[in-house]
C-alpha cells in the first residue's frame, strides 16, 4: 500500500509538468513580445501607445497595458519554474 502511494504521488507529481513547462513557454514568449520586442513585438512602448487604438469603448490606459504585458511575462516565469503557480495562474487569468 506504501509503495503504491509513493507510485501515485509520483506520477501525479510528473503528470503536471508537461501542461506547466508548455503554458510557461508560451506566456513567456508572449509577454516578451510585449514587454521586450522579443520575437518580432511591438515592445513596451509601443505596445502602451496602443490604447488610442483600441476598438472598445473602454480603453485601457497604458498603465493597464503596462501590467498586462508584464504580468503575462512573470505569471509565465512562475508557472515554468513552478513556483507559486497559483499566483502565476492568477496575474495571468488576471491579464487575460
Amino acid at each position: 500500500m506504501n509503495q503504491l502511494r509513493r507510485l501515485t504521488a509520483t506520477f501525479a507529481t510528473w503528470a503536471t509538468l508537461p501542461p506547466r513547462l508548455a503554458l510557461g513557454i508560451v506566456f513567456i514568449a508572449h509577454g516578451a513580445q510585449k514587454v521586450f520586442g522579443s520575437f518580432g513585438g511591438p515592445g513596451l512602448a509601443k505596445w502602451t501607445s496602443l490604447a488610442q487604438l483600441a476598438p472598445f469603448p473602454l480603453r485601457p490606459t497604458c498603465y493597464e497595458l503596462g501590467a498586462d504585458a508584464v504580468g503575462e511575462f512573470i505569471g509565465g516565469i512562475l508557472i515554468l519554474l513552478g513556483l507559486f503557480t497559483r499566483l502565476g495562474a492568477f496575474i495571468i487569468c488576471c491579464a487575460m
